[in-house]
């Protein structure tokens, strides 16, 4: 191959003897490297051929098999280091490829020309990005002269040639972004597509949607023609590509939604509706917390049954789209629009076929929101609560924002607002609950679901049911509740239902609701071993003495083994929030006014010695912040109010009396020193009754009460008295004690 080293220059130095054991060669800069290397006294001579001049070499002797040539010199090229590649080692693999591929367009072997075509300049960008000398797969003379203007043209000659090359460029897609099983190319930028080479994409793959959607939502959107794809995905059906294009083209969340909505009408069997339905909600969830869609990780899709909070890592924000926060708070506000507000019938399109919805016309009347909670309720409501995990507005926004579509805007324009745009969701909801169960027994699984979900918007106080519902309707969340509650066997989570319940059995007595309603609640209630709901609802109705009853059996609930799979810590903290809920509503017992007052005290102070064996600190503050509260407000009364004052003081002396009662009998050695303490808040006579006349007296445990009482008395020798006889009493114990271990001594034992 003597005409390589045509044109080199040569530079020879003659290598001394020590550093002829490096090898130190004299090279010629060009197309070859002259090495002559001194070894015992003789020259020899090495002819080492440059990179470009073996590629040179390979191709001029494989003239007619330049395929041969290609693959030599791809072998060497990623075997070389990157000191040693040049922008003329490309150019003549790039000359090799041309006659490679044209020989094998000419014998018709098309597919096997592109595969060598693609493979060829990718692995060229390969290595000039391993060199660094470019940043991205675009920049590289392989892919932005050759593939794109060389190769295309080549290959736009026919139909075959040219469905040949767009095969070989999905499969380039793929690999290059990680969808295939072979290593993904270097670089984070996708191989970016002239939008005439994607439109050949585009119509080549039109018999196989799936696979177009598959490349284009990899595509950066200016190498895409929107008109056109955007034309093929409505005709196909292509709703995620639909969502990209309109997201990245046109910063526009809305037009996707609507877009898939009608294609939800449109369905003709419940499992397509279903899987559209569900890809609808996971892009309008990805919407409302401001993530791209779809995501980069399709295998990392959002999941429903994972709590609310933004996944980890994985997901991007919507760029542009969503890039603010007044942005996302108006897209929040958007759909929530459509969901809430717009008619069905008015997002179809004239002349649609609705198969599934033809004999339904109340959900074609009703909202977008009834037709999701037909098709599947749980996961349209986890859909609207990703809207609400952070944010909220005023509901004023939701009822201003605009949908683009002039005719719902006039058919929305008569709304009034309500408070919050969570409240505004409530309220929606409820009376889509009341269509639910106006269906049925079909219907009912889908109200549960409704109520559940405005139950827990009550109980965590960020919302109210009572702005558009009635008695009914909540009738109907609390029984939702119960029975729900009542199919838990997770202690914690039934804990949680019955204080939403409670939450809004509040809202709900306000209401003045119906004694049948109060009564079917109730028994519902007590028959699901919901007690603190039964004990509430005792309470309204005045039924004071069952409602402690019932304080009590929600206590001793987890002494009856119901708790056994807990955790003791986990026990403990259960029965404290009990007890504190507990407390707080004996606090209201004691404090009621009006007639209803003595009943309420009657009844708690009946049950004082159970409430002290369950917690005597807690029964000790509940005395102690009724008496300080009505000394309080004693103490601003006049006039004949003066009167009703000291009442009250004679009813707290009673209600101190009960408790001292109580705990003589539980724990008698602590009645001095609470005797001490609240000295005044009781009438010493009455009190010394009560500890002289203890059970515990036998004990000689509430003596030292009693002689305090006898002292304040005045009785000096009263209390005298009763020192002697625990004396005696106890000098005769110590006797006859001694006599029992004498008597045995003198006996010889």
């Amino acid at each position: 191959h003597e005409r390589s080293f045509h044109g080199s220059s040569t530079c020879i130095a003659i290598p001394t003897a020590e550093a002829a054991a490096d090898m130190q060669l004299a090279s010629l800069k060009g197309g070859a490297a002259l090495s002559i290397v001194c070894n015992n006294g003789k020259v020899a001579y090495m002819l080492l051929l440059s990179p470009l001049s073996r590629a040179r070499a390979l191709y001029s002797k494989n003239a007619t098999t330049p395929e041969v040539a290609l693959h030599a010199s791809l072998d060497m090229l990623s075997s070389l280091e990157a000191a040693e590649t040049s922008p003329g080692l490309y150019q003549q693999i790039l000359v090799i490829l041309d006659a490679t591929m044209r020989k094998e367009i000419f014998e018709k072997d098309y597919d096997l020309a592109a595969r060598h075509t693609f493979s060829t300049c990718l692995g060229i960008a390969e290595s000039q990005m391993k060199a660094n000398e470019i940043s991205s797969l675009d920049e590289s003379v392989a892919i932005r002269d050759f593939l794109w203007q060389d190769a295309f043209g080549a290959f736009s000659e026919n139909e075959t040639s040219i469905s040949a090359f767009t095969r070989a460029l999905e499969q380039a897609i793929m690999k290059q972004c990680g969808a295939s099983d072979e290593q993904q190319f270097p670089g984070s930028e996708t191989l970016r597509v002239p939008p005439e080479v994607m439109q050949k994409l585009v119509e080549s793959l039109g018999s196989h949607p799936e696979r177009i959607e598959r490349c284009v939502i990899r595509m950066p959107i200016f190498c895409l023609d929107f008109n056109q794809v955007a034309k093929l995905c409505i005709q196909h059906n292509l709703h995620t590509t639909f969502a990209y294009l309109y997201n990245e083209g046109l910063k526009d969340a809305l037009t996707p939604a609507v877009e898939m909505i009608r294609g939800v009408s449109r369905c003709s069997t419940a499992d397509s509706q279903f899987n559209l339905m569900r890809k609808l909600c996971v892009y309008i969830a990805y919407c409302f917390r401001g993530m791209r869609y779809p995501p980069a990780d399709q295998a990392n899709t959002l999941d429903f049954g994972q709590s609310s909070g933004r996944p980890g890592g994985g997901d991007e924000a919507l760029p542009d789209l969503v890039h603010k926060e007044e942005q996302l708070h108006l897209v929040r506000a958007q759909l929530l629009k459509l969901l809430l507000l717009c008619p069905l019938r008015q997002l179809l399109e004239a002349g649609s076929e609705v198969p599934l919805l033809a004999s339904e016309p109340a959900v074609l009347e009703g909202p977008v929101i009834r037709l999701l909670l037909r098709v599947d309720a749980c996961l349209c409501l986890s859909t609207l609560l990703c809207a609400f995990e952070e944010w909220d507005a005023v509901s004023g926004d939701v009822f201003a924002a605009s949908l683009q579509l002039p005719s719902l805007e006039s058919a929305l324009q008569n709304e009034s607002a309500s408070s919050t745009a969570l409240q505004l969701v409530v309220d929606k909801l409820s009376h889509e609950a009341e269509e639910c169960e106006r269906r049925g027994t079909s219907g009912m699984a889908d109200a549960g679901c409704i109520w559940m979900f405005i139950a827990h918007q009550v109980a965590t106080g960020r919302a109210s049911t009572g702005a558009t519902t009635g008695a009914d309707l909540l009738a109907r969340v609390l029984e939702h509740l119960c029975l729900a509650a009542s199919t838990l066997d997770d202690l914690k989570r039934r804990e949680s239902f019955e204080r939403a319940a409670l939450r809004i059995l509040e809202e709900w007595w306000d209401m003045n609701c119906s004694t049948d309603h109060a009564q079917r609640v109730g028994k519902l209630a007590l028959n699901t071993g919901l007690f603190l709901l039964s004990a509430k609802i005792s309470v309204y109705r005045g039924d004071f003495a069952s409602a402690v009853d019932f304080l009590l059996k929600y206590i001793r609930d987890l002494e009856e083994g119901k708790a056994e799979a807990l955790e003791a810590a986990d026990l403990a903290a259960i029965r404290d929030q009990r007890c504190a809920a507990v407390f707080k509503i004996l606090v209201g017992l004691l404090n009621m006014e009006g007639t209803r007052r003595s009943g309420a005290r009657d009844a708690v102070t009946s049950k004082l010695k159970e409430f002290t064996k369950i917690d005597g600190t807690r029964t000790a503050h509940l005395i102690g912040t009724i008496q300080s509260n009505d000394s309080a407000t004693g103490s601003d009364l006049a006039g004949d109010l003066q009167l009703q004052g000291s009442n009250k003081n004679l009813e707290n002396k009673l209600l101190t009396e009960h408790y001292i009662e109580a705990i003589c009998q539980v724990n008698p050695d602590i009645v001095l020193s609470y005797l001490q303490r609240n000295e005044g808040n009781y009438r010493l006579d009455s009190v010394l009754k009560i500890v002289t006349s203890s059970p515990g007296r036998g004990t000689f445990r509430c003596d030292d009460a009693a002689v305090y009482l006898l002292e304040r008395l005045g009785d000096i020798a009263g209390g005298q008295k009763i020192v002697l006889g625990v004396v005696r009493e106890g000098l005769a114990v110590l006797s006859g004690r001694l006599s029992k271990s004498v008597g045995p001594a003198a006996g010889g034992e």
